[in-house]
């Protein structure tokens, strides 16, 4: 947002360079808030349209892929594209949960996002969250 704001400030005044200190001053002004406003309402459509591109770029024809969750031996394990990581329960830290996902922390070792709909009930959701803190616990 910054650098738009600089880069259409450092414009204007270009344009402007000829006229009065007022209006070179106003110009500049202008710019950069015209830059910032710019560059902010761009930004986020514009980071979306990267990272979509390089999931394509990526994945290409492996999507949509199927994500399997499941807690064997005391690990959280997630199997998504040939890929399988697995963290231990006993390094659990957290459990947040809001309407559409479940957020398991393992502290420094990593995050493991679930979405509610990979469960089919909610008292599946809630055996495999006892599941996990009991085996945390022991």
């Amino acid at each position: 947002m910054i650098r738009g704001a600089i880069l259409l400030a450092f414009a204007c005044c270009f344009v402007f360079r000829h006229s009065g200190p007022v209006t070179l001053a106003l110009s500049g002004i202008i710019g950069a808030i015209s830059g910032g406003l710019l560059n902010f309402l761009t930004y986020k459509p514009l980071v979306k349209r990267r990272i979509r591109k390089y999931i394509e770029r990526e994945y290409g024809a492996q999507l949509p892929t199927v994500t399997r969750y499941s807690f064997e031996n005391g690990q959280v394990v997630c199997e998504s594209s040939g890929v399988t990581i697995s963290f231990s329960s006993s390094e659990l830290t957290d459990v947040i949960e809001d309407k559409e996902r479940l957020e398991l922390s393992f502290g420094d070792k990593g995050l493991s996002v679930i979405p509610l709909r990979a469960f089919k009930t909610a008292e599946e959701k809630k055996l495999f969250v006892t599941a996990i803190r009991g085996a945390k616990e022991s």
